[in-house]
């Protein structure tokens, strides 16, 4: 008898959920966005950190951040809480301002940078639904499949998504 498949989690942080939603209430009709940084283990990410990173573009419809500010922010952070914290980077964040869920191009961009890294990577997307903040995760691994995450909410099943959860932890 086979073993059922795993499906990877992402576990955040509260403090990492409510500094998202911080600075995409401070930023308004314009995206942000930034670094996760935490740690794997087994199928899981899970989120401690998350790290604003300014724009090199940021519209209501779109945020551009250079390698080189995301690597910045990264540093900073290791810097701040000491080299022998251990936590590295585990994906990006980024807000949409209107009630739209993840884009074709973020799942692109997703995939490609899973394509390069070495283990799982995760994007999490914040959206206005109504008057608060929801979220969107993905998990995506580096053989270029697509996990979808979604807090407490089933959708229909695709090729290259499959609904579980994103749990928040304390």
């Amino acid at each position: 008898m086979t073993e059922p498949v795993q499906h990877p989690r992402i576990l955040l942080s509260e403090p990492a959920l409510k500094h998202t939603m911080a600075c995409a209430d401070r930023t308004g009709r314009h995206e942000t966005g930034g670094v996760l940084l935490g740690f794997r283990s087994g199928s899981d990410v899970f989120v401690t950190d998350a790290v604003e990173v300014p724009a090199e573009i940021a519209t209501s419809v779109r945020y551009v951040s250079t390698e080189e500010a995301r690597n910045v922010a990264i540093a900073s952070f290791l810097d701040r809480v000491g080299s022998d914290h251990p936590v590295g980077y585990v994906g990006t964040w980024h807000s949409h301002p209107g009630n739209s869920k993840a884009s074709p191009t973020d799942k692109r961009t997703l995939r490609a940078e899973a394509a390069d890294a070495p283990d799982l990577v995760v994007m999490l997307v914040l959206f206005l639904g109504g008057e608060r903040w929801r979220l969107d995760g993905f998990v995506a691994h580096h053989h270029k499949t697509l996990e979808y995450r979604r807090p407490h909410r089933l959708l229909r099943r695709d090729p290259w998504v499959t609904p579980a959860s994103v749990v928040p932890i304390s």
